[in-house]
């Protein structure tokens, strides 16, 4: 995988949450999706990742959320097929003005179907919310 491909890959990922297309951000994942944050982990079925998916996109909406951009900073090759990547987020509002702003880290996996996403790491993330007083723990 070459960072162009992973760079298009997080501008199509970000672009879904920016519609809270639910459906289009699943099928950037492969299941089961792995999360790991604040010293718990979870291995999740397509669908429970979607009704989790469901839960976050109501909460990026009710911050305010118009889009969200993602930025690839980088991009370890781990093995063949499967690499860690960073990406930096920012959600913004109506009148452009940031809500917040992180960097993510996941592992990336190329399969039978392209890249896809197998483990997501929302540490910086939720502490990104929790700043602003926004627990996603409530979500």
């Amino acid at each position: 995988m070459t960072v162009a491909q992973v760079a298009t890959f997080f501008e199509r990922y970000a672009q879904a949450f920016s519609r809270l297309d639910v459906d289009s951000i699943c099928d950037l994942w492969a299941y089961p999706a792995f999360i790991a944050a604040r010293g718990n982990r979870t291995s999740l079925s397509e669908t429970e990742f979607r009704q989790n998916l469901r839960g976050v996109c109501a909460f990026y909406k009710a911050q305010g959320m118009a889009s969200a951009s993602a930025r690839v900073v980088d991009l370890a090759q781990l093995t063949d097929s499967v690499a860690s990547v960073r990406t930096a987020y920012e959600l913004v509002d109506d009148d452009g003005a940031t809500i917040t702003k992180w960097v993510h880290a996941y592992l990336m996996s190329e399969t039978s179907e392209g890249l896809r996403l197998v483990a997501s790491l929302p540490d910086e993330e939720m502490a990104a919310w929790d700043a602003r007083g926004a627990s996603m723990a409530s979500s």
